[in-house]
């Protein structure tokens, strides 16, 4: 039953079995490139051949011939050229063309080299100018923490009457701290205090931040809680008093905080 299913040869047929043809590869296409091919590819004003190696004429090395591209490169080179220049007027007799080819070659090699040159310099300069303003940032961001460092802030404290004088104002917000603050530091370590920013006529609830300068630091820490910031019984919130740059990064830690907390409020509520 099996037979008809299995194809029959006659008995003296031969077999033959064809290896898989191999087309040589473009590497052994170059492997095969002599020294002497590439002089007459590229002139022999420009390379000579000494066995299996290739010389640059100008340079007077030894240049790896099996890619046509490593020569080109090679002769692109910016020392290649003053050298084929210095070689080239070295001479005593010299034709235009080959005058006409150098120059060119020098020129265009001139001309990338400058071009480097100009987009590393503007690449530099741009570098430093990012630098000197970041350093002037710091140095601005120093001296505002210098200013700040004996200074706190009291928000939601009522402001004084308009009409009176800024040395009534400033008895009167002096008072404020020393008595509805409730955190019995008496008048002697408050060295003035002024409110920050203009006041709003339009919205006549707003109150203005309150700046109190202490004696020392050890009085701020006393205030704020270590810097901590507290709320004092009477509901108004005491800070230190920070510099833009301090702010803007506490707000973003708050912000990188809050977002926590919601992300874990969420994990535990699915």
């Amino acid at each position: 039953m099996m037979d008809r299913f299995l194809s029959k040869r006659p008995p003296n047929a031969n077999v033959v079995c064809q290896p898989p043809s191999k087309k040589p590869s473009p590497a052994a296409k170059q492997g095969k490139v002599s020294a002497l091919v590439r002089v007459a590819e590229f002139g022999r004003d420009k390379f000579y051949a000494d066995g299996d190696k290739l010389f640059c004429r100008a340079c007077n090395v030894v240049i790896e011939h099996t890619r046509k591209n490593t020569v080109e490169r090679h002769l692109k080179r910016k020392v290649t050229v003053e050298n084929a220049v210095r070689n080239l007027l070295s001479q005593s007799v010299c034709s235009k063309e080959d005058i006409k080819e150098v120059v060119k070659s020098y020129a265009d090699v001139a001309k990338e080299t400058q071009k480097e040159v100009i987009e590393e310099a503007t690449l530099a300069q741009s570098s430093k100018k990012v630098v000197e303003s970041v350093v002037r940032q710091m140095d601005a961001d120093k001296v505002e923490r210098e200013k700040r460092r004996t200074n706190v802030v009291v928000l939601s404290a009522p402001e004084p009457a308009k009409d009176s004088s800024s040395e009534d104002k400033q008895k009167e917000d002096k008072k404020f701290c020393t008595s509805v603050l409730g955190l019995g530091i008496p008048a002697k370590d408050i060295k003035v205090c002024w409110r920050a920013g203009k006041a709003d006529e339009s919205n006549p609830n707003y109150r203005r931040p309150l700046v109190i300068r202490l004696k020392d630091e050890e009085l701020v820490k006393e205030w704020t809680k270590d810097g901590k910031g507290h709320k004092t019984e009477s509901g108004h919130w005491i800070n230190r008093d920070l510099c833009a740059a301090d702010r803007k990064a506490n707000f973003l830690s708050r912000e990188e905080r809050r977002k926590r907390q919601q992300k874990n409020c969420n994990c535990n509520c699915n």
